[in-house]
């Protein structure tokens, strides 16, 4: 179940009167807040899962740019630079 199924639950409850309004924060603050697994590792209950993939894209972004880079400033000095500084060529 996903976390927005979980909240909209948890609302239906508060609103039929299974929970109190006091019970429904400290539910909603321990779905919302991260808890640490059976490794003991924390979990984030889904959230900020896209923020890290996002920062994971630029990062390959980056590291890919950087690579274009060092290939062209390789190829440019081994196979165009000679080329042009031999001078022009008369027959």
């Amino acid at each position: 179940m996903s976390l927005a199924d979980e909240l909209r639950k948890l609302e239906q409850l508060r609103s039929s009167g299974a929970l109190s309004e006091e019970e429904f924060q400290l539910a909603k603050a321990k779905l919302l807040s991260p808890t640490p697994d059976e490794s003991g590792f924390l979990q984030d209950n889904g959230q900020g899962s896209l923020g890290r993939a996002a920062n994971r894209y630029v990062s390959f972004q980056m590291v890919m740019a950087i690579v274009g880079i060092i290939i062209f400033l390789i190829i440019f000095f081994t196979v165009f630079l000679p080329k042009f500084s031999s001078g022009p060529s008369f027959p």
